[in-house]
């Protein structure tokens, strides 16, 4: 269980929490105009991905106002997990509060707790808010660029995702022989889709 600055709870959900997720990424498809196959199909699938091991998803507040999903596979370079940020959402009327901040928070110690090494994470371009978060928590933009620089300079590896930044995670930790940099080492239990903005 964590806990916000304002006592916002943040916790694993479960999958009695499956349809509060599901709503809250419908809402999060539908605020970006993207397609949803709707809340009830959402929940379906968050279902079996929290059953099947490799999800983890973080819920925040009563409503829940807030969420993050984590994927993580099996690194190549390591004997570790590497862990994906797939979303970060906040509802709007809880936006500008710190509630998406404590949830990223929140995600790096479940991502270590997990056994992650690493997390990488996409944002859009224009997403400065969002941009401003990671890089404040010590995420490096991939092509090295930071808030405020060139919009153009997306990363190669990036550039078919029509101006998304992709992330990694470096705090705390030396840089890793890869160039990619470590989740902080403390001590911790052994075990895309086409990326939007983050709202937090």
């Amino acid at each position: 269980m964590f806990v916000t600055h304002d006592s916002a709870q943040i916790r694993h959900a479960g999958s009695g929490d499956a349809e509060a997720v599901g709503r809250l990424l419908h809402h999060f498809n539908c605020e970006f105009g993207e397609p949803t196959p709707g809340p009830e199909a959402l929940a379906a699938r968050v279902r079996t991905l929290l059953a099947g091991g490799d999800t983890t998803v973080l819920v925040a507040g009563s409503g829940p106002d807030g969420l993050a999903v984590l994927r993580f596979r099996e690194a190549i370079w390591d004997d570790a997990l590497e862990c994906y940020l797939a979303e970060l959402y906040v509802v709007p009327d809880r936006r500008g509060r710190g509630l998406g901040r404590a949830l990223m928070e929140a995600a790096i110690e479940a991502a270590r707790a997990e056994g992650a090494t690493h997390m990488d994470l996409g944002t859009s371009e224009d997403d400065v808010a969002a941009r401003s978060l990671y890089e404040s928590l010590g995420f490096s933009n991939r092509d090295g660029s930071r808030t405020g620089r060139s919009p153009s300079s997306t990363s190669a590896s990036c550039r078919a995702l029509a101006s998304q930044k992709t992330y990694f995670c470096p705090p705390l930790s030396p840089p890793r022989v890869s160039g990619r940099f470590g989740l902080p080492r403390t001590p911790r239990a052994q075990k895309g889709r086409r990326q939007r903005s983050h709202r937090e």
